[in-house]
């Protein structure tokens, strides 16, 4: 009798991580080098129904970089901060397999940009992406017992995500400040391997390593949207953290 009522409250699951990221790309005619940063923080909580594959959650994180770029006639560098929100429907067991659906909150930060080129310096460089209405998904193939391996694909959509962006120009052909604005859709998908380790008394560890690539959806015929927009930014990141079920 006390099993079932225990098993009739539920679950709540309680995880707190932090990630270190990193990282190296070459985009088109562009290689990056990202800076290592070993502070950015994710937590998430959500609640398992009893005697239900069904759960409901939030999930927040956040994490920053520089990026210092090398291209085919310049080079420069700049700062990204990203802020994520997602409120989700998991279903499936979160310590085994699962397909998780949300709605998703992005946005973006980009600071302190330069760009060097040969006749044109552009300076002061910032840009905002608020990918505010998106549609985020998630499918995880795990493996459950002691020690758990799993991998987890994931995308999410946006619609008319907001960018605005400025910066100056010196040299060039068009010397002085420059800005705009722009709704444009974007995209985003990641790939996520996980170990985690069962420590007993419904506590968990985890390791995961994530790889992300986020991209706004340029229409080429569009005069106001293509130009000046941040390109493809890649996210890469190795998180540890605990993962802890109130309730049976």
């Amino acid at each position: 009798m006390t099993a079932a009522c225990a098993q009739e409250s539920g679950r709540i699951i309680v995880e707190l991580a932090n990630g270190v990221t990193m990282g190296k790309l070459t985009y088109e005619d562009a290689t990056i080098d990202i800076s290592t940063e070993v502070f950015n923080p994710s937590a998430s909580v959500e609640y398992k129904f009893a005697g239900s594959p069904l759960a409901i959650g939030l999930e927040a994180s956040m994490s920053k970089n520089d990026f210092d770029g090398e291209y085919d006639d310049g080079n420069g560098s700049l700062t990204a901060e990203r802020k994520k929100y997602v409120a989700f429907l998991r279903l499936g067991d979160r310590d085994g397999s699962y397909l998780r659906i949300g709605y998703c909150n992005f946005k973006y930060d980009f600071s302190d940009a330069v760009i060097y080129q040969p006749d044109e310096t552009d300076t002061d460089g910032t840009a905002t992406g608020d990918l505010a209405n998106g549609a985020d998904v998630e499918l995880c193939l795990g493996f459950p017992g002691k020690v758990r391996f799993s991998l987890a694909l994931g995308a999410s959509y946006f619609m008319d995500a907001e960018y605005d962006w400025s910066y100056v120009e010196i040299g060039g052909d068009s010397p002085g400040f420059h800005a705009g604005t722009a709704k444009m859709d974007a995209i985003s998908a990641r790939i996520r391997p996980e170990i985690s380790f069962d420590m007993g008394g419904n506590l968990r560890l985890f390791v995961n390593g994530t790889v992300q690539a986020s991209a706004w959806m340029i229409d080429e015929d569009d005069d106001e949207a293509s130009p000046d927009y941040p390109g493809v930014d890649i996210y890469s990141a190795v998180t540890a953290g605990i993962r802890y079920s109130f309730g049976t």
